[in-house]
């Protein structure tokens, strides 16, 4: 084979690869979820759909379809499970992201450039879960939008943070 070819190869398989990495992580991170409010419901019922989940993970090591990437903790027959904190716990901290950074910008700013700036901070929302929480924030009165697409904070919510910070 000549080299450009194998080139081209070579990049559709990482690109490939990359592909099925985001929708593992996405989809890790949706079934994270799902199982966070099945075990807040049932916490028998998740920690068995948890611990199913695992035996047929370890199975599939064993028959050497997959490499495990890192080991599973077991605790006799059963894996060891750690409830997620439920998201709606981190509703107060997400809000208050996205107010610093809005408080910064005294103009404003557009989603993109707020869903940029979140992400660099380390918060992994997506933009469409943003624009949500973002809505939500309008109708609270702690941000305005004063275009499709580009918020600014509330002269009171801007008021209610400064006497926060000065307070003892």
């Amino acid at each position: 084979m000549s080299a450009p070819y194998e080139r081209e190869i070579e990049e559709a398989l990482r690109a490939e690869e990359r592909e099925i990495e985001t929708e593992a992580v996405r989809l890790a991170a949706r079934l994270s979820a799902k199982l966070g409010s099945l075990i807040a419901q049932n916490p028998a019922r998740g920690e068995q759909v948890f611990n199913d989940i695992c035996a047929g993970a370890l199975s599939a090591e064993r028959l050497g379809l997959v490499e495990a990437q890192a080991p599973v903790r077991m605790r006799g027959p059963q894996v060891r499970l750690v409830a997620p904190e439920p998201l709606y716990e981190k509703i107060p901290e997400v809000e208050a992201q996205i107010m610093d950074v809005l408080e910064a910008e005294p103009r404003g700013m557009g989603l993109p450039d707020l869903h940029e700036r979140l992400l660099e901070a380390g918060l992994s929302l997506s933009r469409g879960n943003l624009s949500v929480r973002l809505h939500r924030m309008v109708k609270a009165a702690r941000v305005e939008s004063p275009a499709r697409g580009f918020y600014v904070l509330t002269p009171g919510a801007r008021e209610k943070r400064e006497r926060e910070r000065r307070a003892p």
